[in-house]
């Protein structure tokens, strides 16, 4: 069984290792300072996939920190001073506990299942190396939870020591909290394979029944305490009492009993793991050579027939336009169910938002307070507004239902054309995400409104200005990246690293911007500074260098 794990190091290694080299090697100033020999060279591979490795896992356990800190610290702690104290540590450390429980234990007893969950490394193991299933599991089952429950202890960790303080009582009380969580783990592992068995499909695959089971998650580890807080009382008796619970010997025990019941069922009464396993390991679940991601790609911006029927009144406006204003308008316009649809769905998110928190203000006044202070809440606003943008879906749509054909066309490749082109699809793109942007500000003066507030305050009006400018800057951001990097390939593929650099730091920016408690008055400065520079700079750039590089590879 170790040479099967070391042999299964190894396949994940050389994936890793060999996915850095052809990423070096296509990154422009580096691509001549490391030639084809480096793949076959296994000393080098060897020290590097152990540094990879060392550094994915550190990478897991600050995550996980993270994690918990997000999850389960940061709610309690946006409650007011006063429900704080009441709560005192032994309270709030229990909120912690009892939403880390729900979202990390009992939710995921639906949606996760490590030994179904298909890769690349047992794709290859089970499929060409002919390795039992079992075997596998055996070699790579315990790591793996092993590797989940360090992070864990050390993100539990932290959240005692802020509720309770740095002792060794709270180490020892952190342990017997993950013992808890993780007895959730091993008896969701079981429930799948007990499910999938009887079934023939696993749960976990099934997205209707996992977003319900989200939704009632989500509801039941905030809603429920928040609604108890404001309406019944103080909810941090029960979670007192659920600490207590979790800490006391019967919780030990009982979260002992649980694991051996899971594990005897995983090693010793589940035997149908050739079918179970086979059902769960098909092609389309794995990313191989990016095939998935481009099928998936594809069928996400895939046309339907009815889509090129465009209605009579809407036809007879494109119809006056000429040249390529009217190819783009007719593009946009039987492209309107892939585009606008997602948008609506964006602004039904938002009103329905809205609504429930206007509900929530004229029913508990106690928390029209933080909605007095909105403009504190852009670095939040920020990363919404990357998430919820539709540029990058237009993209798509742009390449692999016309682009993809038309740029086999000199005139089409033309300088002129290209910019041209870009200019009008640029309006198209902010276009559709107006709206959404519009409905945030909107929302935003209802509930600032209904809170007390004046809506046109200097901070709010940075604000509104804020939101519209984070939507023409992610609507730049896309367009930027497709016509100077143009990511796809003519086999629906994505394979250009410097597109997925660009755009994974995009997104990290975003996310630490979501980190930040409170932002202000300088903070607003900022994002419209950089707002601005960047469009401008993406301009420029598109203007340069898109003639050039805006091909089909």
């Amino acid at each position: 069984m170790l040479s099967l794990s070391k042999t299964i190091f190894k396949i994940k290694s050389a994936y890793l290792v060999n996915g850095v080299f052809y990423f070096l090697k296509r990154v422009p100033l580096l691509k001549r300072a490391i030639s084809d020999n480096v793949y076959a060279d296994s000393t080098t591979k060897t020290a590097l996939s152990a540094i990879f490795v060392a550094i994915k896992t550190l990478l897991s356990f600050v995550f996980s920190i993270f994690y918990v800190l997000l999850v389960a610290v940061l709610p309690v702690e946006l409650f007011s001073e006063d429900i704080r104290q009441g709560m005192g540590s032994e309270g709030a450390l229990g909120m912690g506990v009892y939403v880390l429980l729900i979202l990390s234990g009992v939710m995921m007893l639906f949606m996760e299942s490590t030994i179904l969950n298909s890769s690349k490394e047992k794709y290859i193991a089970i499929r060409f190396m002919r390795v039992r299933p079992k075997d596998y599991m055996k070699a790579t089952f315990l790591f793996g939870k092993l590797k989940l429950a360090v992070g864990f202890y050390l993100g539990i960790s932290v959240m005692v020591f802020i509720f309770s303080g740095i002792s060794l009582r709270s180490l020892g009380r952190a342990f017997v909290i993950l013992l808890v969580l993780m007895s959730f783990r091993f008896l969701g592992e079981a429930f799948q394979l007990m499910t999938s068995k009887k079934l023939k499909r696993s749960l976990f695959r099934n997205t209707k029944l996992v977003m319900i089971v989200m939704l009632i998650a989500l509801i039941v580890a905030y809603g429920l305490p928040l609604f108890y807080v404001y309406q019944k009382g103080e909810f941090w008796q029960f979670s007192t009492l659920l600490l207590r619970g979790v800490c006391s010997p019967v919780g030990v025990i009982l979260s002992l009993l649980v694991i051996a019941f899971s594990l005897y069922y995983i090693y010793q009464r589940f035997s149908s793991w050739q079918r179970v396993t086979m059902m769960n390991l098909k092609q389309e679940y794995i990313q191989v050579d990016g095939k998935k991601t481009a099928a998936a790609t594809f069928k996400e911006v895939e046309m339907k027939e009815s889509d090129l029927t465009v209605n009579q009144r809407r036809m007879a406006v494109i119809n006056k336009k000429k040249g390529y204003a009217y190819f783009q308008a007719l593009f946009f316009a039987r492209h309107n169910r892939l585009l606008f649809h997602p948008v609506l769905i964006r602004l039904a998110i938002i009103w329905v938002c809205v609504a429930l928190s206007a509900i929530t203000i004229l029913f508990v006044p106690e928390f029209k307070k933080p909605f007095l202070a909105l403009p504190n809440y852009l670095p939040v606003l920020v990363f919404i507004m990357y998430v919820i943008n539709t540029g990058q879906k237009s993209t798509k749509a742009m390449f692999y239902n016309c682009d993809n054909s038309m740029l086999k066309f000199n005139f089409y490749r033309k300088p002129g054309v290209i910019l041209k082109n870009f200019n009008i699809r640029l309006r198209y793109v902010m276009l559709y995400n107006f709206p959404i942007s519009v409905s945030i500000c909107l929302g935003v003066m209802v509930l600032t409104a209904l809170s007390g507030g004046e809506i046109f305050t200097r901070d709010l009006l940075l604000l509104y200005i804020c939101v519209l400018m984070l939507s023409v800057l992610f609507c730049v951001h896309h367009l930027f990246l497709y016509y100077v990097l143009q990511p796809y390939t003519t086999d629906l593929a994505i394979k250009n690293p410097l597109y997925r650099l660009i755009s994974q730091g995009m997104y990290i920016l975003c996310f630490v911007s979501y980190q930040i408690r409170r932002g202000g008055f300088a903070f607003t400065l900022i994002v419209l500074g950089v707002t601005v520079v960047y469009s401008a700079v993406a301009l420029v750039l598109v203007y340069k260098f898109s003639p050039k590089y805006f091909r089909v590879k």
